[in-house]
This record gives structure tokens, sequence and C-alpha cells, in this order.
């Protein structure tokens, strides 16, 4: 063992280096002085108090646990001049940032070639890792940018300060605030070009177009602009830069600043031609033509819905012919046919041919312009009315023979949703004539509605023709010559308005043709239908429940006191309900009778043995079965051939407890038990009771026995024995 002393001295160049993520830092390690010329050394680089690596003396090197599984690939050791150490960590991160200490240990070779160390000696170096400044910023100018409804909006998103580095990408999310709403995501584009659009509004995605025509700008537009479209849009951006590993990963973020969106609503501009007009019909097969001519519109983009009515003489205002928007025709007419014309954009005719006495009256059109401002979303802009055409034939000499008249006074019916109600239209047709036929139209109209809309048609000549979706509720009947019918089923609310029948008389002619000869219509029946007032209820008494008998089982009654209506159905569940859970469907029976049992594991029996009685039995209970039952009734009422929920009720609570067997052995009815504990106490005393009685008894015998025992012939004296002298002497 040599004692020599060591003249070995350590150099290092900085107590602390600063540098920036992602790039190499390099800690200086010098040996400035050795003990000897042929010295050599082993080498330790610690983290904070973690190895971090180790160099032996034949330079090979070995990693510690402050290495870990990613950083001992950034970090090595190079010798530089035989005496200089130097450890490099690559692509270092703020993680890094910490106490690094150099430990050199130097061996010196003995006369017999082995190696022994000296004493250790250490340098430390502070290294400081912090993030790169961010080299982009955002444009942060707040913008105003207003665009008509319909055209489309372009947003701009852009990146400042970007440079040739081929290492960076940006990742985008597109952001919008509407006006008082949270923001939301439009779109999110990733740094690895992956392109996803947010659902909260399908219409909208279908409307957005994103590009990026160069790096760092980004594009967002929106076609066909709607009034939805005005509030806040704004972009966040991410910068990612490319490590040495070949990952992406983030470096910095910024968000752009706001750009208001206004969208201007298309104004009206739609004005119809409105010139007045009078024609006296002559000629009855040549009939008339109404125009419809629209001298200006709001928009080229725009589409127009016409359609003509009819005003006469103590009537209201009847559609009789409909062009929709999207193409489609529609005549109210039955008895003829209307000719229809386009002749150009904004011009619209309709033809009446053949004239007759039901024809006469004030005709005009109602043009609506409508504007397309996304798929499936319609804006009416505008509505103008056409002058009127009053169309005039010489009916006098026909008016002369006129055979009928109508009964006008007006009738009140007040209604309860969901039941019917019929409507009469009578006529007085004073001798009748079997060549008179007559047609038929019955009118409803809305309250504050001025337009009339037909309901149905029956012709002279028994053609029936219903005009309007809600036909299966309408029953048409001619119980006599003379008296019309109406009855509509399950009424609604929709249905209170003004109902009237409008009749014109037809007559066989000579040629054996029919022509219309005089036309009259029926007072009006004002219908109320009144939302029903729910008054269902349905028996609440809880009760408890032991069962024993296990074959036994339990039934859940379900009793509806009372309802809303006489034509209302009911949908009933039973629900079960254990401790610490909530209630679990047990049972439906539907309002279209149809059954179903969530119970998989048994037979649950449904019965219904009146209108308003439902009961649903258990079979053969088991301890699952405890818990409480109840059922809940919801009253279904149909009305406008949609089903209506009134109103739902619960019924009162059934506890059910299942005793099992051992607990039937354990359980004593309080009575048995009272009864087993004092018959045998009862039992107990009497017998106490009979031994004390007996031992009085022969205590008493005994006692007269000793008294018996006293007199002399019963108990003989004994003589004594007689004193001699001597004794006597003696004593």
């Amino acid at each position: 063992m040599f004692n020599t002393a060591s003249k070995m001295s350590l150099y290092s160049p900085t107590s602390r280096l600063e540098t920036t993520v992602n790039t190499d830092a390099k800690l200086e390690c010098s040996v400035t002085r050795t003990t000897t010329d042929t010295s050599r050394f082993t080498i330790t680089w610690m983290f904070g108090s973690q190895m971090l690596l180790t160099m032996d003396l034949d330079a090979v090197v070995k990693f510690g646990p402050a290495a870990g599984l990613e950083m001992d690939q950034r970090i090595r050791v190079e010798i530089r001049q035989k005496q200089d150490f130097q450890l490099i960590i690559q692509q270092v991160r703020t993680s890094d940032s910490g106490q690094y200490h150099c430990e050199v240990e130097e061996w010196l070779q003995d006369p017999l070639g082995d190696w022994y160390s000296l004493e250790k000696m250490s340098v430390s170096t502070e290294l400081v890792v912090k993030e790169k400044a961010s080299d982009f910023k955002m444009n942060k100018a707040n913008t105003q940018l207003k665009v008509e409804e319909g055209k489309q909006l372009m947003l701009k998103c852009s990146v400042e300060g970007i440079g040739s580095d081929s290492t960076l990408r940006y990742s985008l999310t597109w952001m919008f605030n509407q006006y008082e709403s949270s923001s939301v995501a439009l779109l999110t584009y990733s740094h690895d070009a992956r392109l996803k659009y947010n659902s909260f509004d399908s219409e909208l995605e279908g409307r957005l177009h994103f590009s990026t025509p160069e790096v760092g700008v980004f594009h967002l537009t929106i076609h066909r602009s709607i009034q939805e479209d005005r509030g806040c849009y704004y972009c966040q951006v991410q910068q990612y830069q490319l490590d040495c590993k070949g990952q992406w990963s983030p470096k910095a973020g910024d968000k752009s600043g706001f750009t208001n969106v206004t969208v201007q609503l298309i104004e009206n501009n739609l004005h119809v031609q409105k010139e007045e007009q009078s024609l006296n019909i002559s000629n009855l097969q040549a009939g008339f033509t109404i125009d419809c001519v629209i001298e200006s519109r709001s928009s080229d983009a725009s589409v127009f819905e016409v359609t003509w009515s009819r005003d006469q003489r103590n009537e209201g205002s009847v559609i009789i012919f409909n062009a929709s928007r999207d193409g489609t025709l529609h005549s109210a007419i039955d008895n003829k046919d209307l000719v229809f014309g386009h002749p150009s954009a904004m011009h619209y005719k309709l033809t009446v041919p053949n004239v007759n006495p039901s024809d006469t009256g004030l005709y005009h059109c109602q043009v609506v312009e409508w504007i397309q401002t996304a798929a499936n979303k319609w804006r009416k802009i505008g509505e103008e009315m056409s002058g009127t055409i009053s169309v005039h034939e010489d009916t006098e000499e026909r008016q002369k023979n006129v055979s009928f008249a109508m009964d006008k006074n007006g009738k009140y019916l007040f209604i309860k949703e969901g039941e019917q109600f019929d409507i009469e239209c009578s006529l007085d047709v004073g001798k009748e004539d079997p060549t008179h036929h007559y047609s038929l139209r019955w009118v409803f109209n809305r309250p504050e509605s001025t337009s009339g809309i037909p309901l149905l048609s029956y012709s002279y000549d028994g053609r029936l023709q219903y005009h309007t979706e809600n036909q299966d509720r309408l029953r048409f009947s001619r119980p006599t010559s003379d008296t019309f019918h109406l009855a509509v089923l399950n009424s609604d609310i929709a249905d209170s308005g003004r109902y009237q029948c409008r009749v014109e008389q037809y007559q066989l002619d000579c040629e054996g043709q029919w022509k219309p000869m005089a036309r009259d219509q029926s007072g009006s029946t004002i219908v109320t239908v009144h939302s029903i007032e729910s008054k269902l209820h349905v028996q609440k008494d809880n009760r408890t429940l032991n069962i024993t008998n296990h074959q036994a089982g339990f039934t859940v009654d379900c009793v509806i006191d009372s309802q809303s209506s006489d034509k209302s159905v009911f949908e009933v569940t039973w629900f079960k309900v254990q401790e610490e859970e909530g209630p679990v469907t047990m049972f439906t029976a539907r309002r279209d009778g149809i059954l179903h049992s969530a119970i998989t594991y048994k037979y649950l029996v449904f019965g219904r043995p009146l209108a308003t009685h439902y009961k649903l039995t258990v079979p053969q209970s088991n301890p699952t079965d405890m818990g409480q039952y109840y059922c809940q009734v919801e009253e279904w009422l149909l009305t406008a051939n949609t089903w209506k929920k009134l109103d739902s009720d619960k019924s009162g609570v059934l506890s059910i407890y299942v005793h099992t067997e051992g607990d039937s052995d354990k359980q004593t009815d309080p009575l048995g038990t009272a009864l087993g504990v004092t018959i045998p106490l009862i039992c107990f005393l009497v017998l106490v009771i009979i031994l004390l009685l007996r031992r009085d008894h022969k205590r008493n015998s005994e006692l007269k026995k000793k008294k018996d025992c006293l007199w002399a012939e019963n108990n003989p004296l004994s003589p004594m024995p007689e004193v001699t002298p001597a004794a006597g002497d003696h004593s």
C-alpha cells in the first residue's frame, strides 16, 4: 500500500451554463495537473445525487439510474487531449436543468504493475435550460366584416415571422363565439395535416371550406351566409418543432385577433303589379286569365310562391290555386281544370275556362318571395298582393229560376278535445225537381284568418273529393236529398274556427248537359274546441304484505278512480323499488294492447278485470321479490290523428316481505309465545299450591295425633325403681 499524496487539480470553465431547449449542451471537466505523467483516471458524472454515467480506466462507459431509458440516447462523453472530459447532452429539455458534478479519481501504477487510486476530486456546473423565445406571433388586430345574406364569407388567419425552418409546423383551431353564447370550435387542422370538423352544427359544417395556401396562412370560407353566422371568429395556433428523434413537440402557441361578422339581411324589394281590372264575360266558352306580374324582386337568387284566391259576395277569400316555390302545383277547384302558365321568370298566369255563375267574384294573386339560406332552410323575404280582377257574368235570367234557399243562421258548438262534432248543411228546395242536382263545398276559416281552406267537395254527379291532409278524420254523408252532414272525428284545438258550406245548383238541359243555375251559402258554424282538463287519479292505498307461503305469490292492483275523458286510453307500468336502488321497470301494458315484461326469470300474470282496473300477479314468491311495488298510469287521447298525453299518476305502495324457511322456524307468533309461557307457569303455580296444601294437611294430622296421646289410657305410666336403705342412709 502506497501513501502517495495526490497533486491532481480540476478545472471547469463555468459554474453556470445557460442554454435553450432543443440545443446541445457541453459541460467541461479538465484535469489541469496530475501526480505523475502516467496517471490514469476514472470519471463519474452525477446529476444531483444520482449517477448519470461512469467511465472506467479502459474508457468503457456505463449509464447510471439518472440517465433513464430515454436520456442515455442523448448523452455521451468525449475525451479531448487525454485529460479533458466533456459531457454532451443533445436536444436539451427544461427537465435537464440542475446541478451536474464531475468526480475524477486518479490511478497510479506501482512497480509490480498494479493500479491503485488516490483521493477523489470533483467540480460542479449548474445547467439552466430555458424555453426558446417564440419566433412567431399572430396578427392581433380586431376587424369588422359585413357580408350580405346568401353571399360567401372569407376569414383569414396568418402567422407572422415565419422563416424557412422546415422543422416547424403549425396546428390551428378556428373558434366561433355567437352572440350571447360561449365559444365553440368549428374545425381543427393538426400539424400532421389532419382536418377535423366539429359536429355541433351539421348544417354549418356543410357550408365550411378550409384551405392553407401557404405555410402559416389559413383561410376559412363560409358559403351561403345566414343570420346565424353573425358573431365573433378567431383562431388559435400551436407551433410544433421536429426533434432529433423525429417527434413533433409543441413549442409555442398564440391566438389571433377577433373578426366580428355582421350578416346583412336582404331587404324586401318585392313589388307586384297592382292594376285593377273588371271583366264582363259574355262568351262562356272563352274563360278569362288572371295575370300575376312581379315588377321587382329582392334578390336574383330568390324564388316565388304564388297563390290565387277568389272573393265572392258574402263569402270570405278562398284559395283556388297554388304554385309553391318548389314547382308543385295544387288546384282547389275540382269541377274544372284551371290552366297554369309561367311565360317568364317574373310572370305567372292562371286561366279559368268555361265560365259559370260560380266563377264570378274578385280575383287576386298573392306572391311570397323566399331565399334559401342553407340546406333545407328558407327565409321569407317579403309578401305582396296584386290588384284585383272583378269578373262579372250576366246571370239575371238564371237567378230568376232559383228554386232553393239555405239556412243563414249562425250556430255555435263547444267541443272538448278528442270528441266528435257534426255540422249540418240543409237546403230549402220547395218542390223537388229531378232535373236539379247540387254541388257542395265545405270551407274552413281559422280564427283571425281571411282565407278559407277547402275541406271537401261533393259534385252534382256524385264525385267526392277531399282537399285536406286530415281527410281520415272527415266523414261526409247525405241522409236526405236536401241535407248534407260533415262529421269531424278526434277533434283538436286547431279545429277551432268557422265552418261554412257553399252550394251550386245544376239543371239538366234538353241536350243532356248539366248547366249551373244558381248558388248560395249557409250561415257559419263557429266551433270552439277546448283543451281537456286532467282528471286522472289512481288509487293510492299503501299496504304491507308478509308472505310465508311461497307458492301463493302476490298481486299488485292498479285501480283508476277517475279519468279525463271517456275516450282516453291508458298505458300502465309496474315498478319495483329495493333498498339503495331506484325504481326498476317490471311490466308495461301499452295503450295499443301490447304487453312487455322486463322480468326474464319468471312469468308475470297480467289481468284487467275492469276497464279501469289493472293488476299484475307475481307467482311463487322468493326472497328476491322483497321490496316496494307501485304502478304508474299514463292517460292518452287520440286527437287529429296524433296521440296526446293528457297526464300521468302513480298508485300507492305495496310493501312485500318474504320470509325464508329458517326465518319461519325462528319466528314465533306473539300470542303463541305468551300462551307458551303463561300455561306452564300456571301449571307450576297450581302444583306448588297443591304441594303446600298437602304439606299443611299432613302437619295438621300430626298435631292432632299428638293431642290424642296425652290421655292416660293411651299413655300408661312406668313404675319407678325401689330405693334401698343403705342407699338412703348414705344420702
